[in-house]
């Protein structure tokens, strides 16, 4: 079997260099558009980048199929990528009634982008290790079997309220950029957007907190015992980051990027400080750390935003008494799939959805949202 094998794993490992370098190709063509990639942010022509993002990867899909039809082996693969980048960036610049000129290069011009895009590019730095130092840190205190079970809670419950955000960001950056002259409209904005973040990250965390707490095991296999005692203090984390992720957007806009960064490495230390804290305790010892750094985060976030957009204090207090409100529905519903004897996963997840429309009305009630200036406002 060896024998068998080892000519063409060998050959295909001697490729390698070159796919790597074929593929190295979609960084220069992608670079070409940053400008009008950012300009099209700018003008929110969502509809328009939505498309973009179709065509140019239905071009690739196409090219890619044709030539794996024709043997290509992986070098269809990377005829894809190179063709999706490259219709991509076609896009882009058909799009664009800017191009460049030389005329219009300036040095004076230069340096307040470049101290600016330095300093995102610190953010980003420590913003991914925010995202990753929990999950190392688990590993080194912990064990890898315990990391498995952190990584699952994690993404059954975060990644959607992290989907979410980020599409949100999306928006949020070039609109907020747009009303740097006013405040009002910021601020506006910016408490639209924690209220819209609450109607939704609230009761969908309650709804996957709930079912990976009483039916994760049985439904994902006896292997994953323990992910149940884990799931109520990931949904509070999600929470959380969801009031959190805001922010970040509206300091990008608001030219803070040097501020920006200050939090990025002020919540990686309270994220350290509340893992080590809690390692003595085990997995859900470091969960309640982790708990409890994100909730000091929320603070400290509202007194920032507090500082530069005069948002009230109540966002903060209406955020925690709809937690609180979250975790009071948690006992309410785990009584009643108990005490009505409910055993079968599909009949208690109806039940857990029931509550979780309950506890959105609840917030909608306490919001009064209003979604209109994102339509209205220019």
């Amino acid at each position: 079997c060896t024998s068998i094998w080892a000519f063409p794993l060998a050959s295909e490992m001697a490729e390698l260099p070159l796919v790597v370098m074929a593929l190295s190709l979609t960084l220069p063509i992608s670079g070409l558009s940053v400008t009008q990639l950012a300009l099209a942010y700018r003008g929110m022509r969502f509809r328009f980048l939505a498309f973009r993002d179709l065509f140019a990867a239905l071009a690739g899909g196409g090219a890619g199929i044709a030539a794996a039809i024709n043997g290509w082996g992986v070098w269809a693969l990377v005829l894809q990528a190179l063709v999706a980048s490259l219709v991509n960036a076609m896009l882009l610049w058909r799009g664009s009634d800017w191009s460049p000129k030389i005329s219009e290069f300036s040095m004076a011009g230069l340096r307040p982008l470049l101290s600016f895009s330095l300093w995102i590019l610190a953010f980003q730095i420590f913003s991914y290790a925010v995202k990753e130092v929990d999950k190392t840190l688990i590993g080194i205190l912990v064990g890898i079997s315990m990391l498995g079970i952190y990584a699952l809670a994690s993404k059954a419950i975060l990644l959607p309220t992290v989907i979410f955000s980020d599409a949100l960001n999306t928006y949020l950056f070039p609109k907020m950029s747009s009303l740097q002259a006013s405040p009002d409209g910021l601020r506006k904005v910016y408490a639209s957007s924690i209220s819209l973040t609450m109607c939704f990250a609230l009761p969908l965390t309650f709804i996957l907190g709930m079912a990976l707490h009483l039916y994760g095991p049985k439904l994902l296999g006896a292997q994953w015992s323990g992910v149940e005692e884990l799931a109520p203090y990931i949904a509070i984390v999600a929470a959380c980051q969801s009031y959190i992720s805001p922010a970040g957007s509206a300091l990008k806009a608001m030219g803070q990027a040097s501020l920006l960064f200050k939090w990025a490495v002020f919540f990686v230390c309270l994220v350290v400080t509340g893992v080590l804290a809690g390692s003595q305790h085990g997995l859900i010892g470091i969960a309640i750390g982790l708990v409890m750094a994100n909730v000091i985060g929320t603070v400290l976030i509202t007194l920032i935003m507090r500082s530069l957009l005069k948002v009230e204090l109540t966002f903060l207090g209406v955020f925690y008494a709809l937690v609180v409100l979250g975790i009071a529905l948690a006992a309410v519903t785990i009584y009643l799939l108990a005490h009505l004897d409910i055993q079968r996963a599909d009949a208690g997840l109806l039940v857990i959805i029931g509550i979780s429309l309950l506890y959105l009305m609840a917030i909608t009630r306490f919001e009064k949202i209003d979604i209109g200036h994102y339509f209205k406002l220019t």
